[in-house]
């Protein structure tokens, strides 16, 4: 592992103890000099074993084995933090976690991808940007690999959570009877509602809430493209899987203000298909649509949805003057119900038509689809060896 710091202007090194040999160093500005605040980190990992285990008392459990290069640069002045980077050859396995048997016992449910991510955030004019790509996903999704993500979540959320402690009831202050008719002196500015009104400023008022003051709210985007999505869902586990619906698509989108006014923009493209297994062939689900060109041939495209998502705002004035319904140009415009847009909107689109196949075969294949996923099935999954797979075939000398 790699580790820098730069702050200018001298050179120290000094030793990092993290497992393997570091590189740490540390620039120390020169007394009297102009010192801009600039902060540089370099963080470097060469291919670390992430383990996400089912059960962390059992050594022959199952667990899931990511591997990947990560490359961090962080740069941070004050106006202004950037950092970008970059994950390459990210792969996963689920396998035992004993490492007598984990080699033979691996099964590959990542291909290897690599992934970028750009990150942009200025602190005067509160504007933050993200942009994320990922060329390829090609994901093997099955009920054992489900369960070690869902036990390795519990068990993690478990740790922070905070016991609440019942304290016992405090004893009521007893009223001494002697005191009771005593009299006592009234003063006026321990009384609220004996005090002085505080006038307030109207140029000091805090008008935050109208619609006004959107522009000085921050400026979020978040850009996300995945080039190549390819989900195969299968039954079983380890190397004795059935693969039972498959899934190609292309997605990429837009977020903007997620701390305010969240609106989410996002295209994909879709096929699906599911495997018979009596005849071994993969029959569509959702299948490409055709489209003629100039020339008379036809080509293939995936079918196209397009997703959008907006969370408007809760005040009725902001929503109203920033609602499209809103009459600006009448001078008597009133806020009206009729006028404010709702608080979340999500809108499913397509411009293709849909062309899908559901047949006696899909529909038994769906069942056992949700029977593998089921929480039911989860739990036997992991609780019980596997059983032979009367879809399986085996041959036999």
């Amino acid at each position: 592992m790699l580790f820098r710091s730069e702050v200018n202007d001298q050179d120290i090194d000094l030793p990092f103890g993290i497992t393997e040999a570091a590189d740490f160093s540390v620039k120390v500005p020169v007394p009297g000099d102009l010192v801009p605040a600039t902060r540089k980190i370099c963080v470097r990992m060469d291919e670390p074993d992430i383990i996400l285990v089912n059960d962390i008392e059992d050594q022959s459990t199952d667990a899931i084995l990511l591997n990947a290069q990560l490359n961090l640069n962080i740069i941070q002045t004050r106006e202004k933090l950037s950092f970008d980077m970059t994950v390459d050859d990210l792969r996963g396995h689920t396998c035992k976690f004993d490492r007598k048997i984990r080699e033979r016992s691996m099964a590959q449910i990542l291909k290897p991808t690599n992934m970028a991510m750009i990150y942009s955030q200025d602190y005067e004019s509160r504007r933050t940007s993200i942009d994320m790509n990922l060329s390829s996903l090609v994901m093997n999704v099955s009920p054992a690999s489900i369960m070690i993500l869902l036990q390795s979540y519990n068990t993690f959320m478990e740790n922070f959570q905070v016991e609440v402690v019942e304290l016992p009831e405090t004893e009521k202050d007893e009223v001494s009877e002697e005191n009771l008719w005593t009299t006592s002196d009234i003063k006026e500015e321990e009384s609220w509602y004996l005090k002085a009104d505080e006038a307030l400023d109207p140029l000091q008022m805090d008008i935050t809430s109208v619609a006004s003051s959107v522009s000085g709210l921050a400026d979020e985007h978040l850009m996300f493209k995945v080039a190549q999505l390819i989900v195969t869902i299968e039954s079983g586990r380890g190397n004795n899987t059935v693969p039972l619906v498959l899934l190609e698509s292309r997605v990429q989108g837009d977020v903007r203000n997620w701390s305010s006014r969240l609106w989410v923009g996002a295209s994909l493209e879709v096929e699906a298909a599911y495997y018979n297994s009596k005849v071994a062939l993969w029959e569509p689900i959702i299948e490409p649509t055709p489209k003629m060109l100039r020339n008379g041939q036809y080509v293939y495209k995936r079918w196209g949805l397009d997703l959008n998502y907006i969370i408007n705002s809760k005040n009725e004035l902001g929503s109203a003057l920033l609602s499209p319904n809103y009459p600006a140009d009448e001078n008597d415009g009133f806020i009206v119900p009729e006028s404010l847009p709702p608080l979340t909107e999500m809108k499913l689109s397509s411009s293709q038509p849909l062309q899908i196949t559901i047949t006696r075969t899909f529909l038994s294949v769906l069942n056992k689809l949700t029977e593998s996923f089921s929480m039911s099935g989860l739990e036997a999954t992991v609780s019980r060896a596997l059983k032979e797979d009367p879809q399986i075939g085996r041959a036999h000398v």
